[in-house]
């Protein structure tokens, strides 16, 4: 089991801002984890074995690369059957975590996975990578070829002089004839390209805006937050000095 030791560790880390998926997200989108452009998708199903897995955030490339985000409030009992499902297709993974969540992530996920951590207080959060992500060794063709539509199978398998009897065959057995014509890295190419091709729909996530709760002291006007040395008193928001001229005014006229 190896465990990750690294500087940012010993940082503080605003807590509060990093407890939620879309805190997490936001900061990881603004890390600079990949290149502008590059297709982005959000919350995309990838074929598991026994239950539907999404992965949080995949990105196009020389392959595909998946980000999972375990935030400060997340758990990770669901990271096994996830990191099994990320390693059937994807390149390249990464999990994207705090550092409470360091440990157990760590000793779940493949060595070959990439980590990143954040760090930071306020305006200085930022998303630091602790181990780069290596290529993965063990992708699953047929599961990877699943990822295709069943129309974009049978195009395919057309196109390679393969498409006699596939109009109608299941999906599973479209993915397993593509998996013996061709190599895992072509399969690779192709879902890419029909990922970029088809239309772009809205993530599944949703942001809910955040309610956040003012202080009483800052309702206030700003002269209270003000040293007392520097401003004379006032009673009533009327300076004392002046209150105490008024006073005697009426006093002199009784």
């Amino acid at each position: 089991m190896t465990y990750i030791r690294h500087p940012f560790f010993r940082l503080p880390l605003d807590e509060g801002a990093v407890a939620h998926d879309v805190q997490l997200r936001t900061l990881l989108k603004s890390a600079g984890a990949w290149r502008a452009e590059e297709l982005v998708l959000e919350e995309l199903c990838l074929p598991a074995k026994s239950q539907t897995v999404r992965a949080d955030i995949v990105v196009t490339g020389a392959s595909l690369t998946g980000f999972e985000i375990k935030a400060g409030k997340d758990r990770v009992t669901r990271l096994p059957v996830q990191a099994e499902a990320y390693g059937a297709v994807c390149g390249f993974a990464n999990v994207a975590t705090v550092p409470m969540h360091v440990n157990d992530v760590t000793a779940t996920v493949p060595e070959w996975w990439g980590v990143w951590i954040a760090c930071g207080l306020g305006g200085e959060l930022a998303m630091r990578c602790v181990r780069a992500a290596r290529p993965n060794p063990s992708r699953d063709p047929v599961r990877l070829a699943e990822m295709l539509w069943r129309d974009e199978a049978i195009a395919k398998l057309a196109e390679l002089g393969l498409g006699k009897g596939t109009a109608s065959k299941s999906r599973a057995a479209l993915a397993q004839k593509l998996a013996q014509a061709l190599s895992i890295d072509e399969i690779d190419i192709h879902v890419q390209t029909c990922l970029r091709q088809r239309p772009q729909r809205q993530p599944l996530v949703g942001v809910k805006p955040r309610v956040i709760v003012v202080p009483k002291y800052e309702m206030r006007p700003r002269s209270w937050l003000e040293p007392q040395g520097l401003r004379p008193p006032f009673i009533n928001d009327v300076p004392v000095v002046k209150a105490l001229s008024r006073t005697a005014a009426r006093l002199a006229t009784m």
